[in-house]
Formats: structure tokens, sequence, C-alpha cells
């Protein structure tokens, strides 16, 4: 990992921050510009979503599990959202907010930093987390490891289990086991970002301006169910891999905001889903229509 000075970055990366609408970064951190609503929205009958929901994974036929967490009462639909999942890369989100505490707390340079979050959200990259795991672990995969799986305690991720770094459990495992996680702890970490739990509300808008940030091939699943003029955004962090059945599992995490002040909804979603036969597969409708149902359901309750 090579540090990346200053000036150069600033140079590089002005303009796409700009147009994300997360404006100039100052010394001492980003800018706390991106447009989060300010006001509380009053959250509808979850229940109407849960059952909703379940129709779409039972008529789907497919393993899923779901969970939708309205951001501002608390509130959660779920489909199996306490069922152990293989997260793939989506829990590598702990490693960049271990990371960017980190930086908060001067153990190294913002820029030395912020072009390997940046890669490793936007094309879902193993080799780039796993260099951050090293880095926050003071060099040490071992001590990375652990400082991770402390994160996820302090979120109240009780369910979640980070063994390794995802796709490279040959190279450092704790027990030789797999990564867990649960489709309600994803959202317990979103939900921490958004509500600035443990890191300050500057660097937490930053991690999120990054996962809006995700390239076009791997939007298929939360983005996926927004629609491209809908007054709203979506931030996400997706996760996919094979697993030792050969068979493919296909995971994102993320939240979706309002932009239009009359409605300032905020809304947590996360899917698994496992046993696919193939890579990126047309089977990833169903995960779209769960996405679509939240951001239905919020945009006109």
């Amino acid at each position: 990992m090579q540090p990346h000075h200053r000036r150069a970055f600033l140079g590089r990366g002005l303009a796409a921050l700009t147009a994300l609408g997360l404006g100039p970064l100052l010394h001492a951190g980003p800018a706390s510009a991106l447009h989060l609503p300010g006001g509380r929205y009053v959250g509808p009958d979850m229940g109407v979503v849960q059952d909703r929901l379940q129709q779409i994974v039972t008529a789907s036929r497919l393993n899923v599990t779901a969970a939708i967490l309205d951001l501002s009462t608390g509130v959660t639909a779920e489909s199996g959202g306490d069922t152990w999942r293989y997260p793939g890369c989506t829990l590598n989100m702990l490693v960049m907010m271990s990371v960017v505490r980190d930086v908060v707390n001067g153990a190294y340079p913002f820029e030395y930093v912020d072009a390997d979050i940046a890669y490793t959200i936007r094309n879902s990259s193993a080799d780039r987390s796993l260099q951050l795991l090293r880095l926050t672990g003071g060099g040490d995969l071992a001590h990375g490891i652990e400082k991770v799986n402390a994160l996820a305690a302090e979120l109240g991720m009780t369910s979640t289990v980070y063994d390794h770094a995802p796709a490279f459990g040959h190279l450092y495992s704790v027990a030789n086991g797999p990564n867990l996680t649960t489709a309600n702890d994803a959202n317990r970490l979103t939900a921490a970002l958004w509500n600035h739990a443990v890191l300050p509300p500057d660097w937490s808008e930053y991690l999120i301006g990054r996962m809006t940030q995700v390239k076009p091939g791997l939007n298929y699943l939360i983005p996926a169910g927004v629609p491209k003029d809908a007054t709203a955004i979506a931030a996400h962090k997706n996760g996919y891999l094979q697993d030792n059945t050969g068979t493919w599992v296909e995971n994102d995490l993320g939240m979706v905001w309002s932009t239009d002040p009359a409605k300032p909804y905020a809304y947590a979603i996360s899917m698994y889903i496992h046993d696919m036969a193939e890579e990126f597969g047309p089977k990833l409708f169903t995960g779209q229509r769960i996405s679509s149902l939240a951001w239905n359901w919020f945009e006109e309750p």
C-alpha cells in the first residue's frame, strides 16, 4: 500500500466528490456535506412489509434471508433475519470502519488510506481489504481480526464471526471456520454508521459517501430496486462468493434515504441469497424485488 499525498489526492478526487455532493476535503477530514434527512419520519406499520417480504421469499423458492430497518423508528421487517449467513465481502465494512477510527485517533493520515477504501468499496476488492485489515492490525493480521471482532461486539452484532479476511481463509483463519453474520446484524452495522455511533458525523458520512460509489456492474441488488429518477440515494456494500459446494452466495447491505425534505425517510436493508446455481444469475431478481418493496413502502407509505 503506497501513501497518497494530499495534493495529488485532491487533484484526482475533488471533481468526483463534488459531483456526489460531498464537497471539498478539509485538513481535519472530509467535509460533513452529505445531504442526510434532518427530520424524523414516523415509520409505517412494518408488519405489512414483513408479510410482503415473506411472500416474496416463499414464492422465490430460494435460500434468502433479508431485513429492512426503519432508521427513524428502529422497527424491522425481516425474513430469517437472525439466520447465520456467509457474508463475503460485506463484512469488510467493519474493516474500513476500524481503519477510519484509526485515522480519527491519529494512527495514520487520511490520504494514506482513502484510495484503498474507495477501491475496496467500488470494486468489492478482497486484496485491498486485506491490506486495510493488516494496517488496522498494526501490521499483524491476527490483531486486525481481533479489532474487527471487538468492533462487531461493540455494535451489538452478537451473531457475527469474523474468522478471516474474505477470500483469504487459507492465509489466516482463527478457527478454520467460515465468516458468519445475519441480516439483522448487517443492519446494526449500517445503523451504526447512520447514527454516528462509532465515528464522528463527518467520518461516518465519508464512508456512507464512498458506499454510493460502487461501480455500475455491482449495483444489481439494493440500488436496482430504487428507480434511477427517485428522490432518494442508495449506499451499499455488496459481497459474493462461491462456497465449498460450488454454489454462489450473493449479498448486499446498505441504506436508502430520501432527498425530498417533505419525506425524510431513511432505512437500512440487507439481503443474503445462498445456493445460487450461477454467479449474477437471473434469480437475483428476487433481491431486486425485496429492495423495490422497501423503497415503494417508504416512498408511498
